[in-house]
């Protein structure tokens, strides 16, 4: 991503219902928090004011909303109840910025922040070649969008794991900013539609992995145990470490094993807690011990590491092969 050092000024702006209407919201804006909203109003009511100032770039006579969002409805929320009120609010100014430099203006402003991926992902949605080639394929098991919804897959949680997937010691999904994962997913770009090899590596990777899961546990839904990323994690490195050395009807059948008895009471355990990648360390492996049952052969692991101190005192790693959380072999 480009760095851009474009000039601004900052001006306190007096807002009344009049002057909302220069401002306009942008398609990509975040995703709109309710509760935010109601308890920026709840501030307004009580008297209280906003400490950080709204972002705009002046085009086409109107003030383009680059952050700020939540702010401006509440604001509007409170005028509508108070139309004879004003309220004084900062304003940053930047004019005729490109499509692409508000882009770049937005990751700017909101670099200090927590940062929350899927309003990244909105903003950038369309410099993702990725999630058109994937959206635009009839015959990918599921679609993407930039926030888990009801019918599709956040763009996300689909390849957090495939990020990981080499990772030593395993520690679960992708931890790292917001923006990197963007940077990420823009390096798979070749030219303005295609993809490169590791672009198509990583869709492919991903599509053989969806038939599978979807095949042992179900069509995507928020609501489904194993769409859970608890779930889906840590079964994306087994499916991915263990495609090769078993036929797919095979690895079909062990998969499915996590779908009642002992795995069934694995993933409903784990289910309701964070993906953290810790957790995501510890839950593999009851998956793994369900799965593999007393089996001796052709049982499914993943590859791990994990701190050793030798006899002479030196800290080191060891390469490992988990079988379950108790049966650990080193490579």
């Amino acid at each position: 991503m480009a760095t851009t050092k474009l000039a601004y000024t900052t001006r306190q702006i007096e807002i009344d219902r009049a002057a909302l209407t220069k401002f306009k919201q942008l398609k990509n804006a975040r995703d709109i928090r309710n509760g935010k909203v109601d308890s920026l109003t709840e501030l307004l009511e009580g008297g209280g004011h906003f400490h950080t100032g709204f972002v705009v770039n002046v085009r086409d006579d109107k003030w383009r909303l680059l952050d700020g969002t939540h702010r401006y409805l509440a604001v509007s929320a409170y005028l509508t109840r108070h139309p004879a009120e004003k309220i004084v609010v900062e304003v940053h100014f930047y004019k005729g910025l490109s499509d692409t430099e508000e882009m770049e203006i937005f990751t700017i402003w909101n670099q200090g922040m927590k940062q929350n991926t899927s309003d990244f992902l909105k903003q950038y949605w369309d410099t993702l070649n990725i999630q058109k080639k994937i959206n635009d394929d009839t015959t990918y098991p599921i679609h993407v969008i930039h926030k888990n919804n009801g019918t599709k897959i956040g763009l996300s949680m689909l390849f957090f794991p495939y990020l990981t997937r080499n990772d030593l010691p395993y520690a679960g999904g992708y931890e790292g900013s917001a923006l990197i994962f963007i940077e990420k997913l823009q390096s798979w770009n070749n030219g303005k539609t295609e993809l490169t090899s590791d672009g198509i590596d990583a869709m492919e990777d991903m599509r053989a992995f969806l038939k599978d899961y979807i095949f042992c546990f179900g069509a995507y839904n928020p609501k489904n145990l194993f769409w859970k990323p608890l779930i889906y994690y840590p079964m994306f490195r087994i499916w991915y470490e263990n495609k090769g050395n078993l036929t797919i009807d095979e690895l079909r059948l062990k998969m499915k094993k996590l779908s009642n008895g002992e795995g069934l009471n694995a993933v409903r355990f784990w289910q309701g807690m964070g993906a953290a990648r810790s957790n995501c360390n510890r839950a593999v492996g009851d998956y793994l011990k369900a799965i593999n049952g007393t089996a001796q052969r052709n049982r499914l692991y993943i590859t791990s590491s994990r701190n050793i101190v030798d006899k002479q005192g030196k800290k080191n790693k060891e390469k490992i092969k988990i079988y379950s959380h108790i049966d650990i072999e080193v490579v």
